[in-house]
């Protein structure tokens, strides 16, 4: 399960990136959600997957990225803990 959690996790890092608008970044965090849930993977690890991108976004810097990159790296964060927000609600 760790090696499809890391695949996930590059693509969504990846997506986030490239990403053209903050709808498409929200695209991509739930896509990522639900691409986990279809694999039945358990609420409290797609938690802690969104823990360790939170984290991850975090560490970046905005001295290494474009002003869209990091506009996406910003949003993403934010639409993240609304997505674990919503999970842990609906537990």
């Amino acid at each position: 399960m760790p090696q499809i959690l890391q695949e996930f996790s590059l693509k969504l890092m990846n997506n986030i990136l490239v990403s053209s608008s903050q709808e498409e970044v929200e695209r991509h965090i739930h896509s990522i959600k639900k691409s986990l849930e279809d694999k039945h993977v358990k609420s409290h690890i797609i938690l802690e997957f969104f823990e360790k991108i939170i984290t991850h976004l975090k560490s970046l810097s905005p001295m290494n990225k474009n002003a869209q990159e990091w506009s996406n790296i910003q949003v993403a964060r934010i639409f993240i803990h609304r997505t674990k927000n919503e999970m842990i609600i609906l537990q």
